[in-house]
């Protein structure tokens, strides 16, 4: 009881300050650098973001419930193997679209930190199975707090964005040896087992593929921007887009602890138990998604305004929206995270291989003909489109499972 209470404290912690990072991030860049270099800043980390997926490849839904079919160290080994490969190919694309140094070198130096938090998940997940999750919360906090500092220090004295990066990789790398290691070290035994590995990699194949359409689907608006709009146009997007993240950390803080408990239930056949626990997070959900959309319209611009030092009275409606949208990407998402624990995953990604044509077709048109305020609007209509797909395969899954 004791460690799930320490286990709640630090995961809403550590999960709320490493949400918050590029928010951070980009309130620094905001005030300090050109709102041209904040919009190519945002831009690569929505890209990295994309590429991220291909990194970490399985979830930690994945690896908690697949806990005994290998070793501690398959999993770390497996997202060794694929955090280089995403390096390589973060690399090949910067260079094939023929970006300035600037943009190749934000984009590469947010991969690389991003490439530190995936390793670093893995062994999240070992602390967690081994119900030492707080043990996450309080690396997430310390690599959050020490990594902001240093970013923003660093941006202060050189007005470098490169340059400021680079602490903060230094910092994430250093706490990774000195803190994630030290404490999970007891944890982890096994040895290099290339078989495994295979096996983990067509296990999670199907997860990688439609976890990877899903982050280009949420972020799919910012991406074609890009394309028809400029890097002032992406800051403000990216600025509008950002409370949205308030709604997913409140659905970890939600969904996280009882990963385990779900699991649990499932593997015990308790069906009925187990989509009462989903039914009360997701109406959690739509309470938290209610009341961010009132604040959105009452406060909301307002607090950006004093937040980022720019004008945003414009966009009190676009804010809302974004909004609206993000409440209906995090229940579609969470339940995607239910459906991986009732091993539906062929499913999910002809789901997304659908959404991944309807988004761009939808974001394509729009932005090409109203810029900012089409992506908005897109981000809206395909993401309600993607809640009703995922809310049919879930009740239809359920209904086989208790006739079984």
């Amino acid at each position: 009881m004791e460690n799930r209470k320490k286990d709640f404290i630090w995961n809403f912690i550590g999960s709320s300050i490493n949400s918050f990072n590029s928010l951070f991030f980009m309130i620094a860049i905001n005030h300090i650098n050109l709102k041209s270099e904040a919009g190519i800043f945002t831009f690569a980390y929505s890209l990295i973001c994309l590429f991220f997926i291909l990194s970490t490849f399985y979830n930690r839904v994945y690896q908690i419930s697949n806990y005994e079919k290998y070793t501690p160290k398959d999993f770390i080994d497996f997202r060794i193997l694929t955090s280089v490969l995403t390096i390589i190919i973060v690399t090949i694309f910067a260079f094939i679209n023929n970006y300035n140094f600037f943009k190749i070198g934000v984009i590469l130096l947010i991969c690389l930190f991003r490439m530190i938090e995936s390793i670093s998940d893995a062994v999240y997940g070992i602390l967690q199975k081994n119900n030492q999750l707080y043990k996450s919360g309080i690396s997430l906090t310390i690599k959050g707090i020490v990594g902001i500092i240093a970013f923003v220090i660093t941006d202060l004295l050189t007005k470098n964005i490169l340059i400021s990066l680079v602490s903060l990789i230094i910092v994430n790398a250093l706490l990774f040896f000195t803190f994630d290691i030290k404490n999970s070290k007891e944890y982890i035994y096994g040895i290099f087992n290339f078989v495994n590995l295979k096996k983990i990699l067509k296990d999670t194949l199907p997860i990688f593929i439609y976890s990877f359409l899903a982050m280009y689907v949420a972020n799919s608006s910012k991406y074609i921007l890009d394309y028809f709009d400029t890097a002032e146009a992406q800051n403000i997007f990216g600025i509008i887009f950002m409370p949205s993240t308030i709604i997913g950390l409140c659905s970890s803080y939600i969904v996280v602890p009882i990963i385990t408990s779900l699991n649990n239930l499932f593997k015990n056949k308790n069906i009925d138990k187990f989509n009462k626990m989903v039914r009360n997070m997701m109406l959690s959900l739509i309470f938290i998604g209610v009341l961010a959309c009132l604040c959105g319209l009452t406060i909301g611009i307002p607090v950006l305004n004093i937040m980022y030092g720019i004008n945003l009275n414009a966009y009190r409606i676009h804010l809302v929206i974004v909004l609206i949208g993000a409440t209906f990407y995090t229940l579609a998402n969470v339940y995607s995270q239910v459906l991986v624990l009732l091993n539906v995953h062929k499913e999910q990604t002809i789901i997304y291989l659908i959404m991944t044509i309807v988004s761009t077709i939808i974001c394509f048109v729009l932005i090409s003909a109203f810029k900012l305020t089409g992506a908005i609007y897109a981000y809206l209509i395909f993401m309600a489109i993607l809640l009703i797909m995922y809310l049919f395969l879930y009740y239809k899954t359920l209904n086989k499972y208790k006739r079984n």
